[in-house]
């Protein structure tokens, strides 16, 4: 019996081996299971104005209400006293030109100096897959500037979008704006400026003002590995018109990943006849036998158990029990290719020479952890009575 425990789910099958297994998690590059794309819908969010924090629900894309969810948390931190009353609020006044009825996560700030930032942070459960979402209204005014703005004070919005994975390493998200072309800074009709010499994950107001229905102030979020956090820092920092810089804003759109599929674990049981006498059988530098040779009391007979892992993510706290035949003497067992914990999986085994027959032999494998794509075996020789 195979069994991965963890806090995730877990799904059991029948071997033909009569080996029982389960899942750990395991992430795939795209939404490859029918219906396990999710959307944290802001306009279906139970969120308060004003409040910062809260755990929040991202259901189905399609089919929603079906069972299938997901917990968000989401969180403000930083320099929250410089929110204006009311924010951050889930309102339609940012739309990244998805049209007047569009919901977003608005965050309407009054920094006190350039180096001063808000972080939005989205945690899950999990790790998540193909997360994607944009960042509306990114834009700068220059505290000169046009008409009734003439004498402002001035902005540059800053943002800073950070990923980590669930053992907390960084991972980087792909930016990109809908008038910007791929290698290119910024063009006309975006008021963002991407790429060097800014840092990966970093986007700039750039040359004007975004009206708050259109898609020029949009950055597209893409993240190609799977992330259990995001943080979205922003700041009128970034070579801001102003020392003080007055009041500015952005709003994050509807957030949308693949939910985290069980780890995709399978295992087989495969046996092969070493030799008719029993010859080195406890020595697996002894392989198969060439010739003709037939399955007699004495013989000594390998069994092979394997198991991969063909997810995504890795599979952990693997467990692995297996029962000889009672026609069978144990003589010895080892594992390859498994990973574990300190001094790596614990393999449990009868005594060489016991016989199956008059007390059970079990082996039992515990502790183990298989990588995406990686394979594992254990490996046992048994003679026959």
């Amino acid at each position: 019996m195979l069994r991965a425990t963890r806090r995730f789910p877990t799904v059991c099958i029948l071997s033909c081996a009569a080996l029982l297994f389960g899942a750990g998690w395991s992430a795939a590059a795209t939404c490859d299971a029918p219906g396990s794309a999710l959307v944290l819908d802001w306009s279906d969010a139970a969120w308060n104005g004003g409040s910062l924090s809260g755990e929040l629900l991202a259901d189905r894309v399609t089919r929603p209400g079906e069972g299938l969810t997901q917990p968000v948390e989401v969180s403000v931190t930083g320099k929250t006293r410089r929110l204006l009353s009311g924010y951050p609020r889930v309102s339609s006044e940012m739309t990244g030109g998805r049209g007047a009825a569009t919901d977003s996560f608005a965050v309407d700030v009054d920094f006190a100096n350039r180096s001063e930032t808000l972080v939005v942070s989205f945690d899950f459960s999990e790790p998540v897959r193909s997360l994607s979402f944009d960042i509306f209204d990114v834009d700068f005014l220059d505290r000169l500037g046009q008409g009734n703005f003439r004498f402002q004070r001035g902005f540059r919005d800053g943002v800073t979008v950070s990923g980590y994975d669930g053992d907390g390493a960084e991972v980087a998200p792909a930016l990109g704006s809908p008038h910007i072309p791929t290698g290119r800074g910024s063009a006309a009709g975006a008021t963002v400026f991407l790429g060097s010499p800014l840092e990966p994950g970093q986007a700039v107001g750039y040359d004007r003002l975004a009206p708050d229905d259109t898609d020029a102030g949009n950055v597209e979020v893409r993240f190609a590995m799977p992330v259990q956090r995001v943080t979205v820092e922003f700041t009128g920092g970034l070579n801001a018109p102003s020392p003080t810089p007055q009041a500015q804003g952005i709003a994050l759109s509807d957030i949308t990943f693949c939910q985290p599929l069980g780890a995709q674990v399978a295992a087989t049981k495969t046996q092969r006849l070493i030799s008719e006498t029993g010859l080195g059988c406890r020595d697996f530098d002894v392989q198969a036998s060439a010739g003709e040779a037939a399955a007699i009391p004495g013989a000594c007979i390998e069994y092979r158990i394997s198991v991969r892992n063909f997810g995504e993510g890795t599979a952990e706290d693997l467990e692995l029990t297996d029962v000889l035949d009672e026609n069978l003497v144990y003589q010895a067992a080892r594992t390859t290719g498994f990973e574990g914990v300190e001094n790596g999986p614990l393999l449990t085994r009868p005594q060489p020479g016991q016989d199956c027959g008059r007390s059970e032999c079990v082996l039992r494998l515990r502790d183990a952890s298989l990588a995406a794509g990686a394979s594992g075996q254990v490996v046992v020789r048994a003679t026959i009575r």
